[in-house]
């Protein structure tokens, strides 16, 4: 198991050393201690998962946006004119819809084994 530094660790997850100091604190993400200088260290392998977890979170926003098109959220007008939906592209929308949500629960189960492997 490969350990990196509080910065390399900050630089991969693209968040700042403070943010880590405070998830350390939290307990939401641990880091080993050197004994003598107490600095952190943490496992390349954790962060690089944990990295992959929050930039497929981050593709979310749009593929909800797409599913969303396809939803009725308001009352029907009857006056309004109907206007249906392309069937291709709401097959489209879902099955991204389903295809992230698959890889969400892979790269959340990875992180987990990682987090767990290295807690340990």
């Amino acid at each position: 198991m490969q350990h990196i530094t509080i910065s390399k660790a900050a630089r991969i997850l693209g968040v700042n050393k403070v943010t880590l100091i405070r998830w350390d604190n939290s307990g939401k993400l641990s880091a080993k201690r050197e004994s003598v200088s107490e600095n952190r260290y943490y496992s390349l392998e954790l962060i690089e998962a944990l990295a992959n977890y929050r930039f497929h979170l981050k593709n979310l926003k749009q593929i909800r946006e797409n599913v969303n098109k396809h939803l009725v959220t308001r009352p029907l007008d009857p006056f309004a004119p109907f206007e249906p939906h392309n069937l291709e592209e709401m097959k489209r929308a879902f099955s991204d819809l389903r295809e992230w949500k698959r890889k969400y629960k892979m790269l959340r189960r990875k992180y987990l084994k990682e987090k767990e492997k290295y807690d340990s």
